[in-house]
């Protein structure tokens, strides 16, 4: 038994999953304490801080509607009535830049889940034992709290008035590019091979002298044989100095062939010429040449020409090298998250029976049967999550099989309203569900062919999007119609229109704006999930109602 102090400490317990909130009072009960309360998100916490002072301990969730657990935090530290309350941050994830925030905002404790009891009781231990103001728990943070359920083991971080963890990179958060320093230029145009073209061997040889310093050099006297010389697989110049004025077979041919070749069309041409004509130096552009130099060429402007182009060159080059490798390792990626779905299949399987096997067990408590039902919910979801996560994966690459059967929208949809009930509630939306058919006993209805788990992912998305983009007060409605061509449609209209630059690539792979954290996959699955399913999904906005309506299509039921 604890050690537990002569004034017995309430507990706030915040976290939007019942399972999570259930399982962290069990804990908290087999300690020992017995008083506490409980809210789903940060506001709802905020709001029984104030109506209960007897609140002694804070114990958040990291991640959840309306409210975070760090607005949370933040949100009590600036409270004058309870900015020294000791708040423990639990979360599922332990990135640098996390831990770092959570240090700043004047985090008491930091625990990883999935954890122990004993690594919670340990954590409640320190809170009790010193409740320490936020000025120096803050100060003294430690990297101890954030200990995994594992390992006691911790290592000490640094305090944020030391010097700073530097900021990580974010997916999307600056497009990939390349600042060029003097250095990077100077080893970019090191040892370039550049190859000059033009029929007359005085001006070969005074681009030679002018260039050879700095660069390797190579001649051609003809159109025909520079493209004889770069068929074969002789190493590919870097830059070519390209004459247009040339017997048999002139620049402009010459630049237009090896921009039709796929072995030489990267390779940057600059045109020599001693006509300035308007007309030829369009018709160079077009061709796909990146510079005119005027014949005879002033060495100091050809000389900075040649190293601009290279050092362009080389910059695409090497931004090119790192595309490819990013999408290999995305390949890969995806590769991994495949593998390990199909590997979690088996032990979550494995858990789902043994439960059932606990639950048939005339000797488990009430208790008992009510925390092995939480695990039992817990894994199906958990495994509903796997196998969604390999059902898109085969639908991508276009194997996987449908087998659908006849299912009910309705209470498909009011358990995704059930769910979001928080935030709608938050946002005070106008929601409308109306009826769209009766079934039996009066009930509701509205049957298509489908697949249960995919229909319940696809609306989930979607309503989840809607709630987000909806403003405060604003609206979300949703509609039924029975279609004479035997297919039936849902309507989900909330306010606010999609941003007009993104509107045609809506349903794209990561697609997203104005979200933080967002992934741009809700959509793209969502059009994955109904097109599996034969059917459509659409987006309008409309600018003038300042509203978005999205529309799915599905095979109605057949009688």
């Amino acid at each position: 038994m604890a050690n537990i102090p002569d004034k017995k400490p309430y507990f706030l317990v915040v976290d939007d999953f019942e399972s999570m909130r259930n399982l962290v009072i069990k804990n908290l009960v087999s300690m020992g304490y017995k008083e506490y309360y409980q809210a789903g998100h940060g506001k709802e916490a905020l709001e029984l801080l104030e109506r209960y002072p007897s609140i002694s301990v804070v114990i958040t969730d990291w991640n959840m509607p309306v409210m975070s657990g760090i607005q949370l935090l933040r949100s009590i530290r600036a409270h004058d009535k309870f900015k020294n309350l000791p708040v423990l941050m639990i979360t599922a994830e332990i990135a640098r830049s996390q831990v770092q925030e959570a240090a700043e905002a004047g985090v008491s404790e930091f625990l990883v889940k999935p954890f122990t009891v004993g690594s919670l009781k340990a954590k409640i231990d320190r809170i009790l034992a010193n409740p320490r103001p936020v000025a120096l728990a803050s100060a003294k943070f430690q990297q101890s709290n954030a200990v995994s359920s594992s390992s006691a083991k911790s290592n000490a971080i640094k305090a944020p008035n030391s010097q700073p963890i530097p900021n990580q990179p974010r997916s999307g958060s600056e497009p990939l590019a390349l600042i060029i320093t003097e250095d990077l230029q100077a080893r970019m145009t090191k040892q370039a091979d550049i190859l000059v073209v033009d029929d007359v061997a005085d001006n070969i040889d005074v681009l030679v002298g002018l260039l050879q310093d700095e660069y390797k050099v190579r001649a051609a006297k003809s159109g025909e044989s520079v493209l004889k010389m770069l068929s074969t697989n002789s190493k590919l110049p870097d830059l070519i100095l390209l004459d247009v004025m040339m017997p048999e077979m002139d620049g402009f041919e010459v630049c237009r062939r090896l921009k039709s070749n796929p072995r030489t069309a990267s390779i940057p041409v600059i045109f020599l010429t001693a006509v300035d004509d308007a007309t030829n130096v369009v018709q160079g552009f077009e061709l796909g040449a990146v510079d005119y130099v005027t014949k005879p060429a002033n060495p100091t402007v050809l000389k900075v020409r040649v190293r601009n182009h290279l050092t362009r060159s080389k910059a695409f080059s090497e931004l090119q090298k790192q595309n490819q490798v990013m999408a290999e390792n995305l390949h890969l990626r995806e590769e991994v998250d495949r593998m390990t779905a199909h590997d979690l299949k088996n032990p979550i399987g494995g858990i789902i029976n043994f439960t059932e096997m606990l639950l048939s067990d005339d000797m488990m408590t009430q208790d008992q049967k009510e925390l092995l039902h939480s695990v039992d919910e817990s894994a199906h979801s958990l495994l509903n999550m796997v196998t969604l996560s390999l059902d898109l994966f085969k639908m991508e690459q276009g194997t996987f099989e449908m087998q659908p059967s006849r299912i009910d929208l309705i209470p498909i949809i009011r358990k995704v309203l059930a769910e979001k009930n928080a935030e709608i509630d938050d946002k005070k939306l106008d929601v409308a569900f109306p009826s769209c058919g009766s079934g039996k006993d009066g009930e509701h209805e509205f049957q298509v062919q489908g697949d249960g788990l995919l229909c319940y992912s696809m609306f989930g998305n979607l309503i989840k999007n809607a709630v987000e983009a909806s403003p405060s007060e604003g609206k979300l409605h949703i509609n039924f119609t029975h279609n004479v061509d035997g297919r039936g449609t849902v309507a989900i209209t909330n306010s606010g229109a999609v941003p007009a630059n993104i509107r045609e690539k809506f349903f794209d792979k990561y697609v997203t704006v104005g979200k933080k954290g967002g992934t741009g996959l809700g959509t793209y699955s969502a059009k994955l999930l109904a097109t599996v399913q034969q059917g459509t999904i659409d987006m309008q906005a409309d600018d003038g109602k300042n509203e978005t309506t999205l529309t799915v299509t599905l095979p109605l039921a057949i009688d």
